[in-house]
């Protein structure tokens, strides 16, 4: 373009900006602070919003986290609710627990063998005033019960835990002969720390309201019991004979059970023992791994007239059911004849009626059928049968599939 026209377009410019900046109003002040107000409003208003999403963000997320692992609402339903699980465990620290002070050391083991006591002196509590001096108190080497010698003798033992502390105590009858009668006395030994015998103290003696100890029994509760008499038996002279029981209570033994004086002789013979015997059904169960078959018979004994000191209950064998009589808890002693096994049961009070339970075993898978009991009135321990006390039953032996 050539210098004229330069000039020429460079004033028409000049002309126009005079022109427009003559029609344009300036704002002023008040319009420069209204613009810089609306600016810093809409900087803190953006400040604002990031920080409300800064802190929505991380909260939005813990709820939909929640959400994901909370369990759902247990739907209406009938029957038992399913409840909710376990929370989870969070790990403590709990201080290591202080050693436990040591407790009460175990009682000696006061069972002590017939050979033991035999072979070791012992003390025994004082004999009754009749007895000679010969029948010493300390130390005493006991006698087996077979000698005629006057001086103390081991006639029987029993075992049990006599003074309740967790430990078993031997309880000895121990006799004397002097004459024709024997000096007795039942005496409970012990051991000591040391493992030492020693006597815990003497239960009962002759002549202090009986004259013989003919039977003896420790209770899984501690009663020593005492079968004794009025008189040594001799010559078919009439004895009167009575259990008492005993309790060691704060260092002696004192009576607890049985009456403390032996009644008045008779003046008429007393009624005859009857009894009376039940038995229900015999059922066997499955067969077990080892082939037997077992079940169990509850039998009621019963004594009308007079008491019975002996029930024998009794089970002719019969090739099909076996007395499984080392279950059989109730019986004081048990006999294993040729034809029968005889239980010895707990003497029977008059008018007493006891069930017991009798377990047996077979190996057989039937046919049902029957078997037979007796119940019968014994004279002694060894299964020595009263004539015409006795009475049988049947009961029903039945077999499961």
């Amino acid at each position: 373009m050539s210098e004229p026209e330069d000039a020429l377009l460079d004033g028409a410019f000049a002309a126009y900006r005079l022109t427009l900046l003559s029609a344009v109003e300036p704002a002023g002040p008040n319009a420069a602070r209204g613009t810089v107000r609306r600016r810093r409003r809409r900087a803190a208003g953006l400040v604002a919003a990031a920080t409300v999403l800064a802190v929505a963000a991380p909260v939005a997320g813990w709820a939909a986290l929640g959400r994901e692992s909370r369990p759902p609402a247990p739907s209406a339903q009938t029957g038992s609710p399913t409840p909710s699980p376990s929370p989870t465990p969070t790990l403590t620290f709990s201080p290591a627990p202080s050693a436990a002070p040591s407790g009460t050391p175990a009682a000696p083991n006061g069972r002590i063998s017939r050979t033991e006591l035999l072979g070791t002196p012992v003390d025994l509590p004082a004999w009754p005033p009749v007895a000679p001096a010969t029948c010493r108190t300390e130390p005493v080497r006991l006698l087996p019960a077979s000698t005629r010698e006057s001086r103390p003798a081991l006639l029987d033992l029993r075992y049990g835990d006599v003074d309740r502390d967790g430990a078993a105590e031997t309880v000895a009858l121990i006799g004397c002969l002097f004459g024709d009668v024997v000096a007795k006395q039942l005496v409970v030994f012990d051991r000591d720390s040391a493992g030492q015998i020693s006597t815990l103290g003497g239960v009962i003696r002759t002549h202090d309201g009986f004259d013989d100890i003919t039977e003896t029994a420790v209770r899984t509760d501690g009663t020593v019991r005492a079968r004794v008499a009025d008189v040594q038996a001799c010559c078919g002279d009439p004895v009167r004979r009575q259990w008492r029981g005993y309790r060691w209570d704060r260092g002696r033994f004192v009576q607890v059970e049985g009456p403390t004086v032996m009644p008045p002789l008779p003046t008429t013979p007393p009624p005859g023992p009857r009894v009376t015997l039940m038995a229900e059904t015999l059922l066997y169960g499955a067969r077990q791994a080892d082939g037997w078959r077992v079940a169990s018979m509850a039998v009621e004994i019963g004594a009308t007239g007079a008491a019975v000191e002996y029930p024998l209950v009794s089970f002719p064998r019969n090739g099909r059911d076996e007395a499984y009589t080392e279950l059989w808890e109730y019986c004081v002693a048990v006999i294993e004849g040729s034809t029968t096994t005889t239980c010895v049961t707990e003497p029977l009070a008059a008018g007493e009626r006891r069930w017991t339970l009798f377990p047996f075993r077979s190996k057989a898978d039937g046919p049902n059928g029957e078997g037979t009991i007796r119940l019968d009135v014994g004279a002694d321990r060894n299964g020595t049968v009263v004539p015409g006390t006795g009475r049988s039953a049947t009961f029903e032996v039945r077999f499961e599939n």
